[in-house]
């Protein structure tokens, strides 16, 4: 596989639904558990999504790839969201 594929794979799920969820989980959660929990489900419900759409229209999807890419990227966006208010919390 293309790394330059995958690569715009990952930025791709960044902007994504995805990416989106995290970002309000990782905003909005108090608790690390429940930010992990809704960035799993983030990753799931993108990829879900995706699948759906793309039954629709005949086209394959590889499920395995989906994931792991949304999830990748739902833990980079959660995170680095959750870090970053925790951080601003502490310093007032």
């Amino acid at each position: 596989m293309n790394p330059f594929y995958v690569l715009s794979a990952f930025f791709g799920k960044i902007v994504s639904v995805a990416g989106l969820i995290s970002f309000l989980f990782g905003f909005f959660c108090k608790s690390f558990i429940t930010v992990l929990i809704g960035i799993i489900v983030a990753a799931f419900v993108d990829t879900i999504a995706l699948s759906i759409l793309k039954s629709n229209l005949n086209y394959p999807v590889n499920f395995g790839f989906s994931f792991a890419m949304a999830l990748g990227a739902s833990c980079l966006v959660g995170f680095i969201t959750y870090f970053i208010r925790l951080k601003k919390r502490k310093a007032q």
